[in-house]
């Protein structure tokens, strides 16, 4: 259960699935109140401002399925450029009533365009299929298609970004004297604002509003009017105040007054809420270039959180009420060479248990995140 409330958390205070920055998540997950490369994600406009750049992205050591991708940004003229492969799809976009055993989106193809110095639009696409053969010369068939598509306007000050995707999977199966047509069509979308609305001095005050929603319908090919469906609705506030101390200190103090997560979830006559709340959640990052190749980064952040289940059929309505809170805390650094940039995570398993030939314990490499850049 505490999983389950803990990826609600995630998706409030950083929506965007794609946003894998190790600079940012280094000082306590503070997406989306100071400028990053990784802004492009959420707001694609911000691309005019990182041309001429590659970046390899190494992942997360602690997941069982490393999400490696590549990306390059290249000015054109008077636009931007931008081409990512191997993107790792939100975690909503995927299928959940559909039993595919051999497609699966995990990732896909993100394209970005820069214009005018303040526009970009965006398109993703993530395909997949498979085929078998059955009885009778018939074909068991799998196939599964995401398209993307996004906009972002952005000024000096402000910062907008909207994304939509639409992922569609199918599967045929064979039965013997018949072929079952199921079939999974889901809607995402995203909004995100950003917008910095004083500066005074080394002061910047920052507030960003982040909205998703999400809808997901299943048709199991029978002659039926109980179809599951599934829908979520997230919505969440944030406003920090970032002081840039000098040329080489920043901090960040961020916090977000209200969030709300809304997941439900229709099937077999039984409906499944549930709902989380945040009043508040406070985020606090560092980052201090030390000497002129290092940078060090530390950041923590603490959630306090009211989470509703509900189990609703026909005869009756059960419901729990959770009161809780989490704290969590990062260390990252970033390392500067000529024009190459290689930004990372500490893992904490490590840190604390030390290497495995040393202790003997079963630990994690010393970094959880990677990533290398190169500005040409």
């Amino acid at each position: 259960m505490r999983k389950v409330v803990f990826f609600c958390l995630l998706v409030l205070l950083s929506l965007n699935v794609f946003s894998q920055s190790p600079r940012l998540i280094g000082m306590g997950n503070i997406h989306g109140y100071i400028a990053d490369d990784n802004d492009i994600f959420t707001y694609p406009a911000t691309i005019n401002s990182y041309g001429n750049t590659v970046y390899a992205y190494l992942g997360n050591s602690s997941m069982e399925n490393d999400s490696y991708n590549f990306g390059i940004n290249y000015e054109l003229a008077e636009a931007v450029l931008g081409l990512y492969f191997n993107k790792e799809l939100p975690y909503l976009a995927k299928d959940e009533f559909i039993d595919c055993l051999h497609t699966n989106l995990e990732k896909n193809f993100q394209m970005f365009l820069g214009f005018n110095n303040n526009m970009a639009l965006k398109f993703s696409l993530a395909v997949d299929s498979y085929s078998e053969p059955a009885y009778n010369d018939k074909e068991n068939t799998e196939t599964a298609i995401a398209l993307g598509l996004g906009a972002g306007y952005s000024t000096e000050n402000r910062d907008l970004g909207l994304n939509v995707m639409f992922p569609t999977y199918s599967k045929e199966t064979y039965t013997g004297r018949s072929t079952l047509e199921e079939k999974e069509s889901i809607f995402l979308l995203d909004f995100h604002a950003r917008d910095i609305f004083i500066k005074k001095g080394n002061l910047d005050i920052v507030t960003k509003l982040d909205f998703m929603y999400s809808d997901g319908v299943y048709d199991d090919g029978l002659d039926t009017d109980d179809d599951p469906v599934r829908g979520v609705i997230n919505v969440s506030l944030g406003i920090a105040g970032v002081v840039n101390v000098n040329d080489k200190n920043k901090i960040v103090l961020g916090m977000t007054p209200f969030g709300y997560d809304s997941r439900k979830k229709e099937e077999a006559g039984e409906t499944l809420t549930m709902t989380t709340f945040i009043f508040p959640a406070f985020n606090i990052g560092l980052e201090s270039q030390v000497c002129k190749w290092l940078v060090l980064r530390t950041g923590a952040t603490q959630y306090y959180y009211i989470t509703k289940h509900t189990v609703e059929d026909s005869n009756n309505e059960d419901s729990t009420t959770d009161y809780d809170s989490d704290f969590f805390y990062d260390m990252g650094l970033g390392i500067l060479y000529k024009n190459f940039t290689l930004d990372c995570v500490f893992n904490e398993d490590f840190l604390h248990d030390g290497a495995n030939f040393i202790t003997g314990q079963t630990t994690n490499n010393i970094f959880g995140e990677i990533m290398l850049k190169y500005n040409f």
